[in-house]
């Protein structure tokens, strides 16, 4: 398919008809998604799977190795509730919780605080 010609007029798309046709199904395909919320951990992501009654995989995992009378986790028992996003932080678009998604990744490997002889720094 040959490049498209740009014709001096701005507003013109240089999209092809497939390719317009392509980005369409695309943005629908990517409406159609919902982000899923975890009632215990607060997480709200693509890949969250809650169950029935709104907690999701995850927490579920990390809860089933608890014993009875130990609190969940992710619980104010347990001093690791979350509470609710405070209102003076501004709504993050997608972009920007997946580049927060990233530096958590980052930021779990552990690293080294003081120079040592085991890591040779």
């Amino acid at each position: 398919m040959p490049p498209p010609v740009f014709s001096g007029n701005l507003l013109e798309s240089l999209l092809s008809q497939e390719d317009a046709a392509i980005r369409e199904e695309f943005n629908a395909r990517l409406a159609a998604e919902q982000m899923r919320y975890c009632t215990r951990c607060k997480e709200r992501w693509f890949d969250v799977e809650p169950f029935e009654n709104g907690v999701c995989r995850r927490c579920h995992r990390k809860d089933d190795k608890k014993q009875p009378e130990e609190p969940y986790l992710y619980s104010a028992e347990n001093n690791l509730d979350f509470g609710s996003v405070p209102d003076y932080l501004p709504e993050l678009l997608p972009a920007e919780e997946m580049r927060t998604r990233f530096c958590q990744r980052v930021l779990r490997k552990p690293l080294p605080l003081f120079p040592s002889p085991l890591t040779g720094l």
